[in-house]
């Protein structure tokens, strides 16, 4: 019997009920249905599926089951220590290895790079056979950040792009699978590998990180949660974290190491919901008088 999991979590339940009331109950509001009602964290912000790969005609449902339920389950304490006014740079740590993940197992991040693995093996074809060494990983790391390939790979790769003989690199990509990476889904050693979220967290480590305290509960959270600034990381960053507090990460020269308090004004509370309900795809969770008022700004483009 195959009890494998198949709704894939892209929110982890930990950070939706965050936003439950008093009594412990979650109002969520489902695009689909069109009503906003109590609700399980288990049946919301999840897609079935999502993260299963194909790895020699087998489905494969690891990185939901081991990659990511480790990364859940240290984000899950990153979260009450942060929560329990716990600002040290350690917490600020955890939670810079936790959000690059969240940014990657996004829907349309996932499948983007679902979409780009064919021109990642294009690249490995070409460039293996016309750049040395040096510049082809160089070349890597510029187009796809967090890559590595070591020199023997690359001498592998160089002989059987020169033998030319399709099953020759059919063969080259079976192995490339079972040394752990997925030819199919790249997005898989971005969650898997620290290496692979360098980047993302050399940025949001050096901002000014400041936890927003609301007197109220009365602040959402969408099923897109990390919300850019502008559209752009290097902005800054807004997450709601709780039904009373969320993070705001902003640009600085000199930002302190520990993670500051500030009391959320209502002005700044009214566009973190107006923005967390518009870039919402189908869900937004809160007080159920909130969701109501809010679940107009919805504009669904779905997850594709």
């Amino acid at each position: 019997m195959n009890n494998k999991p198949r709704h894939h979590h892209f929110v982890p339940q930990f950070w939706i009920r965050n936003f439950s009331n008093t009594s412990g109950e979650i109002y969520g509001y489902d695009w689909e249905d069109d009503r906003t009602r109590l609700r399980s964290s288990k049946n919301m912000m999840e897609i079935y599926d999502l993260y299963t790969i194909d790895p020699e005609g087998s489905d494969d449902t690891t990185l939901e089951e081991k990659d990511l339920s480790i990364i859940d389950t240290e984000g899950a304490l990153a979260f009450q220590s942060i929560c329990k006014k716990q600002y040290g740079f350690d917490v600020k740590e955890k939670l810079s290895n936790f959000f690059p993940v969240q940014i990657m197992r996004d829907p349309k991040s996932f499948r983007y790079y679902n979409v780009k693995s064919g021109e990642f093996a294009s690249f490995l074809i070409k460039h293996s056979t016309t750049q040395t060494f040096l510049e082809f990983t160089a070349s890597l790391d510029e187009k796809f950040p967090g890559s590595k390939i070591d020199k023997g790979t690359y001498d592998g790769i160089k002989n059987v792009v020169k033998a030319s003989s399709e099953s020759d690199l059919e063969k080259f990509i079976a192995q490339f699978k079972h040394e752990g990476n997925s030819v199919q889904l790249p997005a898989t050693d971005l969650v898997r590998s620290p290496e692979g979220r360098i980047i993302i967290q050399k940025i949001i480590i050096n901002f000014e990180w400041t936890m927003k305290i609301s007197s109220e509960e009365n602040i959402i959270l969408g099923d897109n949660p990390i919300l850019f600034l502008n559209d752009d990381i290097n902005s800054g960053i807004k997450i709601p974290i709780s039904c009373k507090e969320y993070l705001m990460l902003s640009p600085s020269k000199n930002p302190h190491a520990n993670i500051q308090e500030d009391h959320a004004k209502s002005y700044e509370i009214s566009a973190l919901n107006y923005e967390s309900a518009a870039k919402a795809r189908r869900w937004i969770v809160g007080k159920n008088d909130l969701l109501e008022d809010l679940k107009k700004q919805l504009n669904s483009d779905g997850f594709l």
